[in-house]
């Protein structure tokens, strides 16, 4: 009995994990690259999050030429018009990753994670985003969570297209190999 009692409880963890990881927010896009090849392209991704990120070194937590995966870490300034929302200023942080084959690379966003500047009241960080509608149906502050919910959730999705248009630029120059 004892250990069917482990199994089930395993088995609720496992299937909880599945669930929210499934219900976060991901944006991703594959981009052709015709006339590059997949060490090109990896080249190309190198230098732009170099030159997206300030320091890549710091940006990119793992990179595999081999493999083609390029993993990294990202974060923009978010803040919501109004004086009633100044405590939800602050930022969200993101992982990116690029998967990169010959003449195609697939890249996604995903983990936005709402954070608050520092000496604001941490109940105002939304933390992990997910896909779900509302933020939540509870508690005096349900109305100013759910807006800043839907206007995280809106504004992740127009940085996302701003990255992928991006890195699609930087992988389309003309490669100018006569300096």
């Amino acid at each position: 009995m004892r250990n069917l009692f482990i199994l089930f409880s395993l088995i609720l963890v496992l299937a909880t994990s599945a669930l929210n990881a499934q219900n976060r927010v991901l944006y991703q896009k594959v981009i052709q690259a015709d006339s590059m090849n997949k060490n090109q392209i990896y080249n190309a991704v190198q230098v732009w999050f170099a030159s997206t990120y300030g320091k890549a070194d710091e940006a990119i937590q793992m990179s595999d030429k081999e493999t083609g995966i390029v993993i990294g870490k990202g974060v923009f300034e978010y803040s919501y018009k109004g004086l009633s929302y100044k405590c939800y200023s602050g930022y969200v942080e993101y992982e990116i990753k690029v998967e990169i084959k010959d003449t195609r690379y697939r890249v996604q966003l995903t983990n936005f994670e709402h954070t608050v500047d520092i000496g604001k009241d941490s109940k105002c960080s939304l933390g992990l985003l997910k896909s779900s509608e509302m933020y939540t149906d509870k508690g005096m502050s349900k109305k100013y969570h759910n807006r800043v919910w839907d206007d995280l959730k809106m504004k992740t999705k127009e940085y996302s297209e701003q990255i992928f248009l991006s890195i699609q630029n930087q992988t389309s120059k003309p490669k100018d190999t006569d300096w």
